[in-house]
């Protein structure tokens, strides 16, 4: 078999359980597991690492350099690492589902957590995270069932109900918000 032939396997397999594996095995309730293309940059750069191995290998073996496959395979690495970073084409919904499987995964640690561990503040502060994360889980859903429920019923623009599912409406300028949430991390 070529190199080639090689790769595009890898690339399809290394792909496949990066988007889907993981994520049915990484969260506490299948139905959190969405589409979205954050999900599908990670997966390509964890693709195109898998590719960089692969090539490694063979030239191993074969007592060569692909210098072309190494070149190319960064720059896809890179790339996609960038727009995830970035969260480049990532719209209201897709961030929304992207937080979903996100606030799912950490559901599956903190109950893990609970019963696995003996001490009492361990305890309280997993009881608390998924507290935190069922009630912020259902906000999710609401909004994204309302952005599905608007789109369907008319094809404008989504606007935001802050309001239909109890949170605050965010003041001033996007900027503001980003900067506000950015001096919290």
């Amino acid at each position: 078999m070529k190199l080639f032939t090689y790769l595009v396997l890898t690339f399809i397999v290394a792909f496949v359980v990066q988007y889907w594996v993981l994520s049915v095995v990484s969260v506490s309730n299948m139905e959190h597991i969405k589409m979205t293309r954050g999900k599908m940059y990670l997966s390509i750069v964890a693709a195109s690492i898998m590719c960089i191995l692969e090539v490694f290998i063979y030239d191993w073996y074969k007592n060569e350099t692909s210098l072309f496959y190494y070149i190319s395979f960064v720059l896809i690495a890179y790339l996609f690492s960038y727009l995830f970073k970035n969260q480049s084409g990532v719209d209201d919904k897709d961030y929304l589902k992207q937080m979903l499987e996100s606030h799912s995964r950490e559901l599956l640690i903190s109950k893990q957590a609970l019963q696995n561990t003996k001490s009492l503040s361990i305890q309280t502060v997993a009881t608390n995270y998924i507290n935190r994360r069922n009630k912020d889980i259902d906000v999710i859903k609401k909004l994204v069932d309302d952005n599905d429920k608007t789109n369907k019923a008319k094809d404008v623009p989504q606007t935001r109900s802050w309001a239909k599912v109890g949170i605050a409406s965010p003041v001033g300028k996007k900027e503001e918000l980003r900067n506000k949430t950015i001096d919290t991390m």
